[in-house]
């Protein structure tokens, strides 16, 4: 007897088409992680790709414990490789757009040396992005072969910019500071978003941008905020939150510590928003005490 299929379905966020996989069964997907349970849900990510003509559309997805989707992480176009002398340095094509200013950093962008990538944070119109992560490589592989092992950060100067460097394998994390003010966060932030243990991803552009802005309000960050920010993808999924009624006493408790309860909790119980969105929408200023209040929550079991 044949098993039954179990199929989930999402539409693509690069071309809208409509894209269905089985969780049960690893060949429909290129990775799975699963996570603790978020608001009473057990969440999954899958990371999903599909092609469309020479492009491979990649999805990575929230889906819950009935396999329904919760939503998305990230989405980007992979570009089909050619033959190694063929290819060249491009831009991922991702949301939201570069920041094209920051008040403690002149440009931020990562890469990957074998793939061939570049995805900006931070650039400015005065500079080459791609000639400028070109010469940074070339520069890294000068360091490879004359350090037993590249040490945790690297310094270069190229032009006249003057770049802190962090590596992890064929990945490098690039920023050019205005000041040290912000250096430790950057620091942070870089590091984390280039351990991504998926060797095929490229990191999300969406995360990389809020961070930045996280720092751009608050320069001295906890690094714990940052690391949950990139490191957590439940901060992805829409609630389903079975007891409607339930939500203005919930927020009423709630309120007595956090001020600013209805902001969050309304749409995020309701099920119109994600924690993502929300910190999008205006809620960045305050990311330290947005992830109090959930914590808050959860702890005290109030969804309960």
């Amino acid at each position: 007897m044949s098993q039954t299929k179990q199929v989930s379905t999402f539409q693509c966020a690069v071309c809208n088409e409509r894209v269905s996989f089985n969780p049960r069964d690893p060949t429909t997907f290129e990775s799975k992680t699963p996570h603790e349970k978020f608001f009473g849900m057990q969440l999954t990510t899958y990371r999903v790709s599909h092609m469309v003509g020479s492009e491979r559309h990649v999805n990575t997805i929230i889906v819950d414990h009935m396999d329904l989707f919760r939503g998305h992480k990230d989405a980007f176009v992979e570009q089909v490789k050619g033959e190694k002398a063929e290819q060249q340095l491009w831009l991922v094509s991702q949301k939201p757009a570069t920041l094209e200013s920051h008040p403690f950093f002149d440009c931020v962008f990562i890469m990957d040396r074998d793939d061939s990538w570049v995805l900006e944070g931070v650039t400015s119109s005065e500079v080459r992005i791609l000639e400028l992560a070109r010469l940074l490589a070339q520069r890294v592989e000068e360091a490879e072969r004359v350090y037993e092992s590249l040490p945790d950060e690297l310094n270069f100067t190229i032009a006249d910019q003057d770049l802190r460097v962090w590596t992890k394998g064929s990945r490098i994390a690039c920023g050019a500071l205005k000041g040290p003010a912000a250096f430790g966060s950057l620091s942070t932030l870089l590091k984390e978003t280039i351990r991504e243990p998926h060797r095929d991803a490229i990191p999300d552009k969406r995360l990389l941008v809020l961070g930045l802005h996280a720092i751009a309000v608050n320069p001295k960050i906890d690094s714990s905020v940052l690391l949950k920010l990139v490191g957590d993808d439940r901060l992805f999924s829409k609630i389903d939150f079975q007891y409607i009624p339930r939500i203005p006493s919930i927020v009423d408790r709630v309120e007595r510590k956090f001020d600013f309860a209805e902001e969050i909790l309304v749409p995020l119980l309701s099920g119109k928003a994600s924690v993502i969105d929300l910190l999008e929408q205006g809620q960045i200023g305050r990311i330290q005490k947005v992830f109090d209040m959930l914590e808050h929550v959860e702890r005290r079991g109030l969804l309960g």
